[in-house]
């Protein structure tokens, strides 16, 4: 029998007898965007799961029943709203409710109580476990009263000041966006000023969270968000709810270092990245219709995806999105094309190959990314790809891009790489057709690279047997016929031939060099990809001024570089 001063609350939904009849299913829209119910919005908060004393428990009977002169609080938010999931996760921030906050020492929120909920009719197991939600009962460690729960002696940082400010979350179990926060979340003075070893910092206010979280959303890097802060901080009104006198406001309105592991987490709680999980489980989810973290817009994006299930394998992903692919055949069908690869793009073995155009002001324009991972016993992440994986990422790209008006497969008429040779006869393959140019940095790179290493030292012979093969080289660039080429070569071993007299070792070595050049550079095939001849061929095929045509990878290099000094610094950081 219950005791007699029990008292019973009773909530009504506000729902019509449909909806009602329906119950958690209200509407087919509410159901797949795994919004609150009607019946999940009439519940009440389980204040009876609170550990609290009898005085406390008065305090919060009187505070729902709307007797205290105080009403409790009650957001709700919608799962597939950004700007409701942005200010969500600023109002957890704020009031230290943020599962970081809760992880942090002197974080004064302990669960008292939790249950999940799997909504009834579901197709089938993954659409059940995508709209399964969970709920969170909250409660401050200050009104924590032992006795409640059985315990002889209290066990707490803080001490009991009777606190009883208390939280609700509701969440979707898989995805964790918020779809509701009440309750009474504000402390009682006593326990405002409670201390542990060290004195917890104030919270952030939730328009500095706000702000900051948009500012992630559109890419910034911390540095920025720290720099944005502190101007608005120093700006009359730059935050609006700021006041003049700080000393009246219990918050912080500066952001420091330490803040930047809860506004990533949130940020890529908001953005479905499960810190939690590996980086290519995110992706397989990203990419699985009936996961509950289905990203339609990067489905659309991704033309090739092969999951890494065994160790033997590897995980592949190639990205272009729908103006990427109306950019490849404006900019490249018919026209020139940059292939080349960079690596160091994350913190795994992992390779990005990218597809370049030019536009018609000669800016580069990116038409695919090629990502794989490199195999499992590579040592160095850069040797992990040959011309096979290339072949089949390539071949990929070109049949999602189908035919065009004239029903034509996209082709390109020149393509320029660096001097892999991995690369040149991956092209090949997918487009036999096409002309093969090399850039001329990396081929006089490589060169460079070749001579310094045969000709070791200082000494004043050595320095002018590697001035003239520098000299030899360049003519050789600019030849445009293959005889006068590897007439040049000869020429310039019957002039090394003097000095052998002079230096015999050097000499001697300054011919490997020539060895070398000849023996593989100057090939008729290869030489007709980094000479003069090459780029007039290029031009005639072309049908344009041979100022026109690439003489290097440039385009692609500068990218790479503001692609990982920039864009990719944000997952790093």
């Amino acid at each position: 029998m219950a005791p007699q001063n029990t008292q019973y609350r009773v909530r009504f939904a506000p729902v019509d007898s449909a909806s009602a009849a329906r119950g958690r299913n209200a509407t087919s829209a509410q159901s797949n965007k795994a919004r609150l119910t009607p019946v999940e919005l009439a519940s009440v908060v389980p204040v009876g799961k609170l550990a609290l004393a009898s005085n406390e428990k008065q305090a919060v009977q009187a505070l729902y029943s709307g007797t205290s002169g105080t009403a409790p609080v009650e957001h709700v938010y919608q799962p597939d709203n950004a700007d409701d999931q942005t200010a969500a996760a600023a109002l957890l921030c704020s009031h230290g409710l943020d599962i970081d906050s809760r992880e942090a020492f002197g974080n004064k929120w302990r669960g008292v109580w939790s249950t999940q909920e799997i909504p009834k009719g579901s197709k089938s197991k993954k659409i059940a476990k995508k709209e399964e939600k969970t709920r969170l009962l909250l409660q401050c460690v200050c009104g924590y009263h032992h006795a409640e729960r059985g315990y002889k002696s209290r066990h707490s940082a803080f001490a009991y000041t009777g606190c009883y400010a208390h939280a609700e979350i509701t969440f979707l179990t898989k995805s964790k966006k918020i779809l509701r926060v009440r309750g009474f979340l504000d402390h009682n003075a006593a326990c405002d000023s409670a201390e542990v070893a060290a004195v917890p910092m104030w919270p952030v206010h939730p328009e500095v969270y706000e702000v900051a979280l948009k500012q992630l959303a559109l890419g910034a890097t911390l540095t920025d968000i720290l720099e944005r802060n502190q101007q608005l901080f120093r700006t009359p009104k730059g935050y609006q709810h700021q006041p003049s006198d700080l000393k009246t406001s219990r918050y912080r309105w500066l952001l420091s270092s330490r803040d930047s592991r809860s506004l990533y987490r949130q940020h890529h709680r908001m953005t479905g990245i499960s810190v939690e999980d590996k980086p290519h489980v995110n992706i397989d989810e990203w990419l699985d219709p009936e996961s509950p973290k289905f990203n339609a817009e990067l489905r659309d994006a991704v033309f090739y995806y092969r999951a890494r299930a065994a160790e033997d394998e590897r995980f592949k992903v190639c990205i272009s999105t729908k103006e990427m692919k109306e950019a490849a055949w404006k900019y490249s069908h018919g026209q020139q094309m940059i292939l080349d690869g960079t690596f160091g793009v994350c913190d795994s073995k992992m390779l990005l190959f990218i597809v370049m155009g030019l536009d018609e002001n000669r800016h580069g324009v990116p038409l695919a990314f090629l990502l794989f991972s490199a195999p499992t016993q590579n040592k160095k992440t850069s040797a992990g790809y040959d011309t096979a994986i290339l072949t089949e990422l390539l071949g990929a790209w070109r049949d999602s891009l189908g035919l065009n008006d004239a029903k034509e497969a996209f082709a390109p008429l020149i393509v320029i790489t660096d001097t892999d040779a991995r690369e040149r006869a991956a092209l090949l393959r997918v487009w036999p057709k096409v002309y093969l140019l090399l850039c001329k940095f990396h081929l006089r790179q490589c060169w460079r690279n070749h001579r310094n290493t045969s000709l070791k030292g200082k000494s004043p012979v050595l320095s002018r047997l590697k001035q003239r093969l520098a000299r030899l080289e360049q003519s050789l660039v600019e030849s445009v016929k293959h005889d006068a080429a590897l007439a040049l070569i000869n020429t310039e071993r019957t002039t090394l031939e003097a000095f052998r007299a002079e230096s015999k070792s050097a000499v001697e070595k300054a011919i490997e060099h020539l060895d070398y050049l000849q023996g593989y550079w100057l090939t008729e095939d290869l030489w007709k990809s980094w000479s003069a001849y090459g780029r007039l061929y290029a031009a005639n095929l072309l049908g344009r001024p041979v100022c026109t045509v690439l003489t290097t990878t440039n385009h692609l290099e500068a990218f790479n570089r503001v692609l990982k000094r920039t864009h990719l610094v944000v997952t790093v950081t």
